[in-house]
């Protein structure tokens, strides 16, 4: 049986055009997200069966099942879960 820190998602790399990577933390992840939510509310996909979630579900939801967000001008940032050594 697989040991569970390899389904942990506790760390984040972060990519975005011309910058370096960027490792943030899980919350630090997703204040990222709240963040890039508050400046570009139509960026943020909704799906119907999300419609009594709160944004922050939304967002959490977004963080696990998905890995990048584009923007109309052709920016974009992508994320990937990583386990980092300590």
């Amino acid at each position: 049986m697989p040991h569970p820190i390899m389904y942990a998602k506790d760390h984040y790399v972060i990519l975005r055009p011309g910058q370096g990577e960027e490792f943030l933390t899980a919350p630090e992840m997703l204040d990222l997200l709240r963040t890039i939510a508050a400046e570009n509310p139509d960026l943020i996909p909704l799906d119907p069966q999300q419609s009594q979630a709160t944004q922050d579900q939304i967002l959490q939801d977004l963080l696990e099942n998905a890995c990048e967000l584009t923007w109309d001008n052709g920016d974009w940032i992508q994320w990937y879960a990583v386990r980092l050594e300590v």
